[in-house]
């Protein structure tokens, strides 16, 4: 499941468009939270640091096919942005998803008062 979200994620969310990283990352971090077997948050902060290596894969891939090379000497204004925005979002996504599963409220913060006693 974490290999398709990711290959979507690499077709969707380009670098510079922090919007998109967002969302997208945000629901794809909840996705493989959601079919983690455990630690959720862990597996959609990985996701995240996959997509880079998917996305240098793929642009390489479709240069080679179209049978030309395009550098791009200048990044966009959000560069330095959006990575950050992906791993939060993501993390975000799995948190979310991980108290939902564990029962949780995502609202509620857990207090002294609701901790077990060991």
């Amino acid at each position: 499941a974490a290999a398709v979200v990711i290959a979507l994620l690499v077709l969707v969310v380009r670098p510079g468009d922090l919007a998109g990283a967002l969302v997208g990352f945000a629901i794809g971090g909840g996705v493989v939270a959601a079919v983690a077997p455990a630690r959720p948050a862990t597996w959609a902060m990985l996701m995240a640091a996959a997509w880079l290596p998917g996305h240098i894969l793929l642009r390489v891939a479709l240069s080679v096919l179209a049978g030309q090379a395009r550098v791009r000497t200048d990044p966009p204004p959000t560069a330095a942005l959006v990575p950050l925005a992906m791993v939060l979002a993501a993390l975000a996504g799995g948190l979310l998803v991980g108290q939902l599963r564990a029962g949780r409220s995502p609202q509620r913060s857990r207090t002294r008062a609701d901790a077990p006693v060991a």
